[in-house]
């Protein structure tokens, strides 16, 4: 199995696969597949057990009950897996002894040598009444995983004896040799009661380890503003307009953005094909999309600076004709 990460803000991942090679995701969770490529869902493909009690271990930790299994038959295939928000697609290896925990949305497709279930580091009370419903998925079983991870990623190497403390909604992904535990603290803004915000200690234990932490998209948000309009009159285009948050609450000057539009399922809410993006320079407010498809799409606008990597983007959905 080769495998390809396209693009950097919306990334997708290709996997091409030879005779007899399978993939394993929850159910219509990919993109799109050559035609070599045949679907079998079930409540097994290997994660965590076949049948309904690896069913139930997967629901227990944030996973779907249904899984998929792509095999390539009569010849080599292909597939693709779009992130369904801006952010990261990390391969991982698994092996007996080399385990992972990730936080519960992570997993986006593996071979089907990989297990996934609810993660039991500590007790069944720590890790789920953390404070804000602390909930971790544990990957076992040997393969290769890919995880899906939202915003930017910092990635900490603990030695012996080192420790560090995450917000339950940062810990990303880290090896199953850290041990960990779930604080609660108590905090009182002015003019409201007492609430209990919970933390993640983790210890690297006696040998070297890593961990993944992200960020999410509502720490600070460079497009305060997003409008699009589409008209029945021009088909196929819509025209996309944003305004920028107040300079005092950006870490660093937008050099540019990053717009995409991308066809969504209302139905099922999931996000269908590639993104179709375009970057503009930082003093243009707004770009226009010719071509497209008539239906739903979600068109994603997201700041760049020379700071770093792209910041976190506003999204809005809209009707093309």
């Amino acid at each position: 199995m080769e495998e390809t990460i396209h693009g950097t803000t919306m990334p997708v991942l290709e996997l091409s696969l030879q005779p007899g090679e399978a993939v394993v995701s929850e159910a219509g969770q990919f993109s799109w597949m050559s035609d070599a490529m045949q679907m079998d869902t079930n409540t097994g493909g290997g994660m965590g057990g076949k049948g309904l009690m690896g069913a139930v271990k997967r629901a227990v930790s944030g996973a779907s009950i249904m899984m998929t299994t792509y095999t390539a038959t009569g010849g080599a295939g292909s597939i693709a897996f779009a992130a369904k928000v801006p952010g990261h697609i990390l391969p991982i290896d698994v092996a007996p002894g080399n385990e992972f925990m990730m936080h519960r949305h992570g997993f986006l497709c593996a071979t089907s040598g990989i297990e996934l279930s609810v993660g039991f580091q500590q007790s069944f009370r720590g890790g789920i009444f953390g404070g804000e419903g602390f909930i971790l998925q544990k990957i076992a079983g040997e393969g290769r995983a890919f995880i899906e991870l939202q915003g930017e990623v910092i990635v900490y190497d603990l030695q012996p004896g080192q420790s560090m403390r995450v917000h339950p909604g940062h810990a990303g992904l880290f090896q199953g040799s850290v041990t960990f535990s779930v604080a609660t603290f108590a905090t009182a803004p002015r003019g409201m009661t007492f609430t209990e915000q919970g933390v993640v200690d983790m210890d690297g234990g006696l040998t070297p380890t890593n961990t993944w932490s992200y960020t999410v998209t509502n720490l600070v948000v460079p497009v305060k503003w997003l409008h699009v309009t589409t008209s029945p009159t021009t088909k196929g285009r819509a025209t996309v307009i944003w305004r920028p948050t107040p300079t005092k609450l950006v870490t660093a000057p937008t050099t540019s953005y990053t717009v995409s539009a991308q066809r969504y399922d209302p139905r099922t809410h999931l996000l269908l094909g590639a993104p179709i993006a375009t970057t503009v320079g930082g003093a243009q407010l707004q770009t226009v999309f010719t071509g497209l498809v008539a239906g739903r799409y979600l068109f994603t606008v997201t700041a760049n600076s020379d700071a770093g990597p792209a910041l976190p983007s506003k999204a809005k959905k809209r009707a093309v004709y």
